[in-house]
């Protein structure tokens, strides 16, 4: 289902051929969020799609590593509000099945029997549209969104380390009613280095 507007997306059309075009908008499910990107980056893995290295389904829109504004929200979506800045985790595991409950998000394969499969978790860009585009449908939003701190621009965020990432943390916060600690904030204290985080 669509909301009838039209949006700019980046489409995989070939091998080697990724062109700009215009997408429905989608409208959201029940545990749904329609997130406007205002950020978003290319990663490697969008190149190897680029060069057929990685096989996606012709028509999909790219991109897998946004920040935004919530546009909308499902009826059941609770603890965001829409304008609220969040960010999207690369991986969006739906919460429910073996392999997201037993804490392997990345391997959270809908509609398989165990529930388990390699790369499973990895939906945006790659079995779903992804956020190479000027809005994107983030499934099962719960748990797979992120409240961006204020003093943080969008680039701040996307290079923050993997550990201030949602998915993981989402769940654990969700139980404790506790905020998400961002290391890479100006205000924290500095420790040691890491790496940027990867999609």
């Amino acid at each position: 289902m669509t909301t009838g507007r039209l949006m700019k997306a980046a489409i995989f059309v070939e091998p080697g051929r990724i062109v700009l075009a215009d997408k429905p908008v989608p409208d959201v499910g029940p545990t749904d969020a329609l997130m406007r990107v205002t950020t978003t980056t290319i990663c490697g893995t969008d190149i190897h799609i680029l060069k057929g290295e990685y096989p996606v389904a012709k028509g999909l829109t790219i991109g897998h590593e946004p920040v935004g504004i919530i546009e909308k929200l499902g009826s059941s979506v609770a603890g965001y509000a829409e304008g609220q800045r969040v960010i999207a985790g690369a991986i969006t595991p739906s919460g429910h099945s073996y392999a997201s409950l037993c804490g392997c998000h990345s391997q959270d394969g809908p509609g398989t029997a165990s529930g388990f499969k390699a790369a499973g978790g990895w939906r945006f860009g790659n079995t779903i549209d992804g956020c190479q585009a000027e809005y994107v449908l983030v499934p099962d939003a719960m748990a797979n969104l992120s409240p961006v701190p204020d003093n943080l621009s969008d680039e701040q965020v996307l290079m923050c380390p993997t550990s201030c990432r949602p998915v993981s943390r989402v769940r654990k916060r969700a139980r404790s009613g506790s905020a998400t600690r961002w290391p890479c904030s100006p205000s924290a204290r500095s420790g040691s280095a890491r790496s940027p985080g990867r999609g």
